[in-house]
């Protein structure tokens, strides 16, 4: 992705295989980049080891439950292509065989018929004692289905910049709620972007801390800045133009890293 950006539009990246394709954002719209101020180092607990694990348990026990090998099967994403399945498909074939509730390391040894060492071996350095895995699911096959609906209004010709926006606010919604990934100061800031102008606004990264990206209308996006340094950093005692040399700023697709020869 460093590589391949361009100026002309996002990157929509595929993974299996690895694969970069340019996606024409609105003319009308821009991206604003908000701080939270609040980070989260990965080697510092077992958070992001216990989503990996979830999602992985949870594409096993859906490739059980629909009659494959599911010991052949990683991610979902291998499954969606097993089952010829786009991310609707994927989306309804969670919510049916996974159940709301955590399951216990017992149940999916039950499940899967795996032994308790292979069970360790799939989970790795999880610490967790129930799993998740419907919520797991449902936000990974839910966000690839925004994705792609991201990208369809895109290539449309009048770009419903308010359909775009319910994406980024569902999204966010998803990461909180099934995903368990945000935290308070997140959620108050992408409300607060929201308030402040912006049609959508979700966490990036990994979560637990780290920035917020927002789409805002290019006509307000002065204001929309002046308004979330007020309500946000001005009550940290941080100025306006430190917050917007550091921690608020517009962003924009630009060309990735490239070699520079000497004349």
């Amino acid at each position: 992705a460093v590589v391949s950006t361009q100026s002309t539009g996002a990157q929509l990246i595929n993974f299996n295989p690895v694969r970069c394709e340019v996606v024409s954002l609105p003319d009308s719209v821009t991206f604003v980049v908000a701080n939270c101020l609040v980070n989260k180092w990965k080697a510092d607990g077992t958070d992001f080891n216990n989503r990996v694990a979830e999602c992985r348990l949870a594409a096993r026990v859906v490739a059980a439950k629909v009659g494959l090998d599911w010991t052949q099967f990683k991610t979902l994403q291998p499954l969606m292509i097993a089952k010829n399945w786009v991310p609707k498909d994927l989306l309804e074939n969670v919510e049916q065989h996974l159940h709301p509730e955590p399951y216990t390391k017992e149940e999916i040894v039950g499940i899967l018929g795996a032994s308790e060492e292979l069970f360790a071996s799939i989970i790795g350095k999880s610490s967790n004692d129930s799993f998740r895995l419907r919520d797991r699911a449902v936000h990974v096959a839910g966000e690839a289905a925004r994705v792609a609906e991201f990208r369809r209004m895109c290539d449309e010709e009048s770009s419903n910049i308010q359909g775009l926006g319910k994406l980024l606010n569902e999204s966010h919604m998803s990461l909180k709620d099934k995903y368990d990934v945000s935290i308070e100061e997140l959620d108050n800031l992408t409300q607060i972007c929201r308030n402040s102008g912006a049609l959508g606004s979700r966490l990036v990264g990994a979560g637990f801390g780290g920035c917020t990206i927002s789409m805002v209308p290019k006509d307000i996006v002065e204001g929309f800045i002046s308004k979330v340094w007020d309500a946000y950093y001005k009550p940290m005692d941080i100025g306006f133009e430190e917050a917007t040399s550091k921690h608020l700023f517009v962003t924009s697709p630009c060309p990735g890293a490239c070699v520079m020869r000497a004349a």
